[in-house]
């Protein structure tokens, strides 16, 4: 019977009109959450990933009382509440980070980093480490990679599957002084499944980020030296049991450092892979992008260059909507401009540039801050922009924008500092419902030291009535309501955005209340989202 009344009134409302209330979406703050403030060291975050039921996992490094550096991994549940916290010090003087975090469809954590450890005799080197928590934070199993060679082993990426299997990229020191690439796959279980070194030109090889594929085909993107080039762009396929299919490289025509930034897979799962290529002296830089088919051959290129000499466009992040429009973000500056901006540019699923946008950053005199970008479900764009650890301790704070699919800025959300504190948020998760978690450093002043504390935030586009987050109220949130009251659909986060008629509960009166007011002329939805 309840099912049938939800069917029932499915249906009425999708044979009425449908009208938009017109009112004013709100960005607002839901919550902040520093750790390591009670150290005068340094704390930050270097990944972030969030749960399907909304709950957010960050990793990095948090620095002791004595100044040794240690991994760090955070849960929080969607409220903002710590669910808890687990330290990494596998030798007690040594330092060790946690680089990369990811959330498996089963709610378990894969968290990878660095460790160092102690031969004697001054030898100390480091192993990559990869371990799986469950949802509540015991841990399941840890992998040491490079245990026992006593050479430098370090992680540079990580993917989770569907079904719960990690590939870990890293690099290993060789014995010509070069580096090799590692690839380290793991089941669930925490049984090793293959492991692979690749060298691509007998050079020094580095892998910068990882896709998989829903076939278990791993891509691994970044650059390779040779003998004629400091580097090439380099991508690399290899099949569900390790086995390399076919591997790619680009040169510029200036023979100068090329090299693949990110990579991600399209809805037919084709490959869109961002690089750059710096100059000789660093005098010019271009960003592209390429699409490649899941068989290694080129689709379309685009060279994103300098809009003028001595510009330097940089990229860091690439995303891909639900419909395979591409958006790209960086820095833009260089020789002839004193701060560096950020850049966002949109791409078609064919490689046209719809768009492309900058917005100055004022105080940032280096390209170290660094920008990540997001879509969410209505192909609106998110960019954050922020100074990690690696750049120049100062209070000038970070930002966050927003912009529509037509490139228009919809809101822009500084954090610029005071003298003694600013945040620099420099990663960023966003739901295809718009709700957004931001995570990087805040940067404070104790006494006459700069010191960094690891910052996770949540924002919510308010607007009364919008239960799905669209950013407009209609018919798509009375469905929305629908499915959440009578059939177990996602959740409305936060939930005063549905409490329509602000009795401090969703029910069938939130759902009959924003019918009257979409398609009766009834009250509008209350302003308990306020």
């Amino acid at each position: 019977m309840k099912h049938r009344f939800a069917v029932m009134l499915v249906c009425m409302v999708l044979t009425s009109g449908s009208a938009l209330l017109g009112q004013t979406q709100i960005l607002t703050e839901g919550w902040v959450r520093l750790y390591g403030t009670n150290l005068r060291h340094s704390d930050y975050a270097t990944s972030l990933a969030v749960a399907a039921n909304g709950d957010i996992v960050v990793t990095g490094m948090s620095e002791n009382s004595e100044g040794v550096r240690k991994w760090a991994t955070l849960k929080y549940n969607r409220s903002g509440d710590a669910l808890w916290a687990r330290s990494i010090d596998v030798v007690p003087h040594l330092d060790d980070i946690g680089r990369f975090v990811a959330i498996a469809k089963d709610g378990s954590i894969f968290s990878c980093g660095d460790i160092r450890i102690d031969y004697g005799f001054y030898q100390v080197t480091s192993d990559i480490l990869v371990i799986r928590y469950d949802e509540a934070g015991s841990e399941m199993w840890r992998h040491e990679i490079g245990a026992g060679n006593e050479q430098n082993d370090n992680s540079t990426a990580m993917v989770v599957d569907d079904r719960g299997n990690v590939v870990i990229a890293g690099i290993t020191a060789i014995s010509t002084g070069n580096s090799d690439i590692v690839l380290s796959k793991f089941d669930i279980s925490g049984n090793l499944l293959w492991s692979r070194n690749y060298n691509e030109f007998n050079g020094a090889d580095y892998i910068k980020n990882l896709a998989v594929a829903p076939n278990g085909t791993c891509y691994a993107v970044g650059y390779s030296s040779r003998f004629d080039s400091p580097s090439d762009a380099l991508i690399v396929a290899f099949d569900s049991t390790g086995q390399k299919l076919w591997s790619r490289t680009y040169n510029s025509p200036a023979k100068d450092a090329d090299g693949f930034v990110e990579v991600a897979l399209d809805t037919n799962g084709d490959l869109i892979v961002l690089g750059e290529s710096r100059y000789w002296q660093f005098t010019d830089l271009e960003a592209f992008v390429f699409k490649y088919s899941q068989d290694g051959e080129i689709i379309w290129t685009n060279i994103i260059n300098s809009p003028s000499a001595g510009i330097l466009p940089r990229p860091y992040s690439l995303a891909i909507s639900e419909t395979d429009d591409i958006v790209i973000s960086g820095a833009l500056g260089g020789l002839s401009l004193f701060y560096w901006d950020a850049y966002v540019t949109k791409l078609s699923s064919e490689g046209e540039i719809l768009w492309s946008r900058t917005y100055p950053d004022i105080g940032q005199t280096n390209g170290s801050s660094k920008t990540d970008v997001s879509f969410d479900g209505y192909g609106n764009i998110y960019l954050c922009r922020g100074q990690p650890p690696e750049g120049t301790a100062s209070p000038n704070g970070g930002y966050m924008l927003k912009f529509n699919p037509e490139g228009d800025l919809v809101w822009d959300k500084s954090f610029n500092g005071d003298l003694e504190h600013a945040y620099e948020p420099y990663l960023i998760n966003v739901d295809r419902f718009g709700r957004i978690v931001t995570a990087g450093l805040t940067v404070r002043l104790d006494g006459s030291t700069w010191h960094d504390d690891f910052l996770t935030m949540k924002y919510y586009q308010l607007l009364c009535g919008d239960a799905d987050g669209s950013g407009d109220v209609g018919i798509s949130d009375v469905v929305f309501l629908v499915n959440y009251i009578f059939l177990g659909g996602p959740f409305p986060d936060p939930n005063s955005q549905a409490d329509v008629d602000c009795t401090g509960i969703i029910s069938v009166s939130d759902v009959v209340h924003l019918i009257n007011a979409i398609f009766e002329g009834g009250p509008a939805p209350c302003n308990s989202c306020q």
